[in-house]
């Protein structure tokens, strides 16, 4: 209890240096001449600010460490931009705040935003990932590799597109086997029988 409180305190204490820093930032360009920033530099230190702006909107949304949501903001922005992917075909989901959200929202059912859960039964990290489906993208992932902020994103990231190209960008199903895995989901829809195990409200309801 003690630990989980001091980690909080952490937590809101960056938030709040981060918040200060961007506005310290912010006050100092504004008294800079025109003459020595540009509108280009302008236009890209405003691009700058509402990045990190949107990111601690999320970071105090979800009550996350900022890093958390940085780095899934990232995977999201590439993945989108990936021409491998055909984000058209994903019915529900064609934006990277879409994808982040979704991301978001499965860490904070699965984990509340703490990179060291582990469950008993295996599942670990973050987004509790299986080490048995982690390896399917990296076969030498070491068990304490889930347990890393950015390598445990990057990899549960790519399972769930994987999931959303499966099902044709039905965040739904994809959800559902997120946590009953895809064998399961298909079996339940093969003989018409709805899949839903109160995961996917879960998820939905935790967002």
């Amino acid at each position: 209890m003690k630990l989980a409180k001091e980690t909080n305190g952490w937590r809101i204490l960056t938030l709040v240096l981060l918040i200060l820093v961007s506005v310290m930032y912010v006050e100092w360009e504004s008294h800079r001449t025109a003459d020595i920033v540009t509108g280009q530099a302008q236009a890209q230190l405003l691009s700058e600010l509402r990045d990190k702006e949107e990111t601690l909107n999320l970071a105090i949304e979800f009550g996350f460490d900022p890093i958390i949501v940085q780095v899934t903001r990232q995977l999201s922005a590439n993945i989108i931009r990936n021409s491998k992917h055909a984000p058209i075909t994903w019915r529900f989901v064609r934006t990277e705040k879409e994808l982040t959200y979704l991301l978001l929202s499965i860490v904070q059912t699965e984990s509340r935003g703490d990179y060291r859960a582990y469950n008993p039964s295996g599942a670990s990290g973050l987004t509790q990932m299986l080490l048995s489906t982690a390896r399917q993208y990296d076969k030498s992932l070491q068990p304490h590799e889930l347990f890393t902020i950015p390598k445990h994103l990057s990899i549960a990231t790519e399972h769930f597109v994987d999931l959303l190209e499966k099902y044709r960008g039905n965040y739904t199903l994809a959800v559902l086997a997120w946590n009953r895995g895809s064998g399961a989901v298909d079996r339940s829809v093969s003989f018409g029988v709805s899949p839903e195990n109160g995961y996917s409200n879960l998820v939905f309801t935790q967002a």
